[in-house]
């Protein structure tokens, strides 16, 4: 399938921009946010309210992330139901590498209910910023390209 069709038919008549593309625009906005405060994390140790907003931040990301793969995808697999389901079908067509990473994050992202425990939000805050904030500016730079 090409991309054309991936995409799918937008009606510009609805909107100006496809609804992927603003879903994208928001992303680009926090996930500079996400990336200062990781530029912080790594300055210094943060304390435990500062991890909680690298981690809402990461959350936002989150969101913004595959409701715009969803929006984008909406064509190819109308029965997407969650996060996971996006994702799978983004790496199924190319639009994502690293499909282990990806459900790594789906399941991290599902820990953040968690983070009044220290410990937790702490190992969270170093995974995000290891693994997960190089797949979202991925991302990003894949869907600025379309």
């Amino acid at each position: 399938m090409r991309l054309g069709q991936i995409m799918g038919r937008y009606d510009a008549s609805m909107s100006d921009t496809p609804p992927w593309q603003t879903e994208l625009g928001n992303l680009k906005r926090v996930l500079e946010l996400l990336d200062n405060a990781v530029g912080l994390a790594q300055s210094r140790t943060l304390n435990h309210v500062e991890i909680l907003g690298l981690i809402k931040a990461f959350d936002l990301c989150y969101k913004l992330a595959w409701r715009a793969l969803r929006d984008l995808l909406r064509n190819t697999n109308p029965t997407m139901r969650g996060s996971r389901d996006v994702f799978r079908v983004a790496l199924h067509y190319g639009l994502l590498e690293d499909g282990d990473m990806w459900m790594k994050m789906v399941d991290s992202r599902s820990r953040t209910m968690y983070v009044y425990d220290e410990s937790v939000a702490r190992d969270l805050s170093r995974a995000i910023a290891s693994d997960y904030l190089p797949l979202l500016k991925d991302l990003v730079e894949f869907l600025r390209d379309l």
